[in-house]
């Protein structure tokens, strides 16, 4: 599923989303007790997948309000989505002070200002990481260089259309 998402406050700011809906749904299904508690509601994985361009799902506005939700989703990974969550939005005041001291890494340029636009040079997602040695960062790591390896020599433009009518 391919889709611009603009459910944004800002008229400037959305996204272009590429779902893999099969991976999305499982992704959903393994972490369906996270996802039920945000919804408030039953609901089939399948399904919600499938709804998801839909500008009125009531559902997805939910799933859009949590960045621990869109953390598992983006697979940044449970223990950085929980923590990221617990340190920005929800803990309780008595653990205010430890987690605004919690230590954090940032694992790619873009973070750290220092950002090429190439195709050789292509970032891994941004997001923050709570190990200095991420399962998770080494594993967007290797599929860069697969990726890399996928493109080398290739006209990014026609490979790329290519691989998406796949």
């Amino acid at each position: 599923m391919l889709f611009k998402m603009d459910q944004f406050q800002n008229d400037h700011l959305f996204f272009i989303l590429f779902v893999d809906i099969l991976k999305t749904a499982a992704t959903i299904q393994d972490n369906y007790d996270a996802f039920r508690k945000v919804i408030g509601v039953d609901f089939h994985p399948l399904e919600i997948t499938l709804h998801m361009r839909q500008k009125d799902s009531i559902l997805w506005e939910k799933i859009n309000e949590s960045a621990l939700l869109w953390g598992i989703l983006f697979g940044f990974g449970k223990i950085n989505s929980y923590l990221f969550q617990w340190q920005h939005f929800d803990h309780p005041e008595t653990t205010s002070e430890f987690c605004k001291n919690i230590v954090s890494f940032t694992n790619d340029d873009l973070l750290k200002g220092r950002v090429k636009y190439t195709i050789d040079q292509f970032s891994i997602p941004a997001f923050k990481s709570f190990n200095e040695i991420d399962p998770v960062v080494n594993n967007f790591r290797e599929e860069k260089n697969r990726i890399q390896e996928i493109y080398k020599g290739q006209d990014f433009l026609q490979l790329t259309l290519k691989k998406l009518t796949e």
